[in-house]
């Protein structure tokens, strides 16, 4: 819902900012249709809502805030992560990082953040990744 709020936001402003563009009906696969969304209207709205949504959701428990958007920050080289990227590349305030990382990776799983994608008991052991919601537009295509 997100997405089409920001597809809808971005499409009306684009067509009321430029009233020398008209829309009208071509023929596709049989039937008349209205393309009024573009390619770029498209991605705009998706980079827009997924920041949207990745600020919302980071803001669920005050305590990982911080750390989910520092995540964000230093994430997009990497396509998987572990405890130990984690352990490298997160600010955590507690003294004790690795438990404050290891409770982190079970609030970003918990909450849908991290995908496992290689399963081991030990959550030490574990590789993730991320959703396609919270990739990179142009990798998540």
């Amino acid at each position: 819902m997100i997405f089409l709020k920001e597809l809808l936001s971005e499409a009306s402003e684009y067509y009321t900012d430029s009233p020398n563009i008209f829309v009208t009906p071509t023929l596709m696969g049989g039937d008349w249709v209205y393309n009024l969304f573009t390619q770029d209207l498209v991605y705009k709205s998706y980079v827009q809502s997924k920041e949207k949504y990745i600020r919302h959701v980071s803001k669920v428990d005050d305590k990982w805030t911080d750390q989910i958007l520092e995540f964000f920050e230093k994430q997009k080289k990497s396509k998987l992560f572990d405890f130990g990227w984690v352990v490298k590349n997160i600010t955590f305030n507690k003294k004790d990082d690795k438990e404050s990382a290891l409770n982190f990776l079970i609030y970003l799983q918990v909450i849908g953040f991290l995908r496992v994608v290689k399963k081991n008991p030990d959550i030490k052991h574990r590789s993730y990744e991320l959703p396609v919601l919270y990739k990179s537009a142009k990798s998540a295509m």
